[in-house]
């Protein structure tokens, strides 16, 4: 339950409480790698899988997702608060939305988001939290000289003072 709360909380709300001054260490990427494929049931059914690559904090990160709405109960809506107190509907493709796991760990689990060409990914590893997200939401261009479309960072390189 806390993972699903903490990924609904990732996928839904931008960080506006992580900021690059906020974070110890973070890194930037140009892109991951996505590769797609198909599995056939001896039923009928199709399954699809993506698997996307990158590198950062000196490893390599292959993962396995899938997409579907098994994370998120059928009829679930959300909505956006304003800071004035104003809201609005929140939609989203479903299809977008995909847990999965490390391809050769499959205990450490995986969520990912894909809006437009760009991923958001949660990773669970058991020492660690490392996300993954586009850019635009962190780092003003200064920040970003190679103007790279992704930022990684790890949840333990947050500053302790950024909750406050």
């Amino acid at each position: 339950m806390f993972l699903l709360v903490v990924f609904v909380f990732l996928l839904l709300c931008p960080n506006h409480s992580v900021s690059v001054a906020n974070l110890n260490h973070f890194e930037t990427l140009n892109h991951v790698s996505v590769t797609s494929s198909i599995k056939r049931a001896a039923d009928g059914t199709k399954n699809l899988n993506k698997h996307i690559s990158f590198q950062a904090f000196d490893r390599q990160f292959d993962l396995t997702v899938t997409p579907g709405t098994h994370l998120m109960a059928e009829g679930f809506r959300a909505r956006l608060i304003n800071k004035d107190g104003s809201s609005s509907t929140f939609h989203f493709d479903r299809d977008q939305i995909f847990s999965g796991h490390l391809s050769d760990r499959p205990d450490v689990k995986v969520h990912a988001h894909k809006e437009e060409s760009l991923w958001s990914v949660q990773i669970f590893d058991h020492d660690n939290v490392y996300i993954v997200e586009p850019a635009w939401r962190l780092l003003t261009p200064a920040d970003n000289p190679k103007n790279d479309t992704l930022i990684a960072y790890r949840v333990s390189d947050l500053k302790s003072d950024s909750f406050n």
